[in-house]
């Protein structure tokens, strides 16, 4: 009988599971869609990390540059992985400037 570990298990209802007695790494892949408001394709860039179940950052990459709204990686688990709930993380890098706007009135000028 195959004894079945939880390796990785995500929000979206996508579950990752493998029998631990093999002598092989497991690769989990993964893509993120990011999308603004209006459903349209996020044009920018994000970065992800992965925490293991202890809630330590197993990988990080900054300045991932989307593709059609699209980021996705991937991480090699060792046979050796913590079994329990990993987490995988996405954040849009967005610049917000300030801008002042000046207000003036115009007044009417007079000549003599």
């Amino acid at each position: 009988m195959l004894k079945s570990h939880r390796l990785a298990n995500g929000n979206a209802g996508l579950e990752y599971q493998t029998d631990l007695r093999h002598d092989f790494y497991l690769t989990v892949k993964f893509r993120a869609v990011c999308l603004k408001p209006d459903l349209k394709p996020f044009i920018g860039v994000v970065k992800y990390d992965v925490k293991d179940p202890n809630g330590n950052i197993v990988l990080l990459n900054t300045n991932v540059e989307l593709t059609h709204g699209v980021a996705g990686g991937q991480i090699s688990l060792s046979k050796d992985a913590l079994p329990g709930m990993w987490k995988i993380s996405f954040a849009a890098l967005v610049r917000i400037q300030l801008f002042v706007l000046i207000l003036f009135h115009i007044m009417k000028i007079y000549y003599l």
